[in-house]
């Protein structure tokens, strides 16, 4: 895994960010969550260090950049940061960190700004990204267990129930340009729709 003097995540200017390291620290953040089953305690200590006042873990000081941007170096590493220790957190007796909760809990509030969507016209794609993201880090698990976050809980769950009604009106589900999404959905929703939740999985 590749470092910035010394580190694994640096935030940078957003006037002048340093897109080298802005670049390499989302790549650590999705190596750490998709190429590794579980993280060491120094991983989850240096992003507890990392995560911002505001609960994020974004890659550049500053919210007030274009809104492609915002979501690409903002909000997609605090998805990543959340499932990183929602995974942890998951692990119950077995975690590493001591403050998984308290880290995940402000990563879920602070990442519900845009309702998980994507960019302009990659709004549907976004969403099943984010999920994916989150997915990753143990969601389906985390639905059925002690809720830490309701917002986040309620805005899944209105997502799921969204999506699904779509589907079985046989509406399907397209985006901005008529992409269909609706297949993508159905394998989505299987996989993360546990019993325990109101809506059943989809044949």
């Amino acid at each position: 895994m590749e470092t910035i003097n010394g580190r694994l995540f640096v935030r940078c200017s957003a006037d002048k960010p340093d897109w080298k390291t802005v670049n390499t620290s989302k790549k650590n953040l999705h190596e750490i969550l998709f190429e590794q089953d579980n993280s060491d305690l120094e991983q989850l200590q240096e992003l507890a260090n990392f995560q911002d006042e505001d609960g994020s873990f974004k890659l550049l000081d500053s919210w007030k950049v274009p809104s492609d941007v915002r979501v690409e170096e903002c909000y997609v590493p605090t998805y990543l940061g959340a499932a990183i220790f929602m995974r942890d957190y998951l692990l119950e007796q077995n975690a590493v960190f001591n403050d998984s909760k308290s880290c995940l809990k402000r990563a879920l509030k602070i990442s519900l700004g845009r309702g998980f969507e994507g960019h302009g016209y990659d709004s549907e794609s976004g969403l099943i990204e984010a999920l994916k993201i989150f997915s990753r880090g143990g969601l389906r698990d985390f639905l059925r267990g002690p809720i830490i976050c309701w917002e986040f809980n309620n805005l899944i769950i209105k997502i799921f129930t969204e999506r699904s009604k779509k589907i079985r009106r046989d509406v399907g589900i397209k985006g901005v340009w008529g992409e269909d999404y609706t297949n993508t959905w159905i394998k989505l929703l299987n996989e993360l729709v546990n019993p325990y939740m109101e809506i059943p999985p989809i044949d």
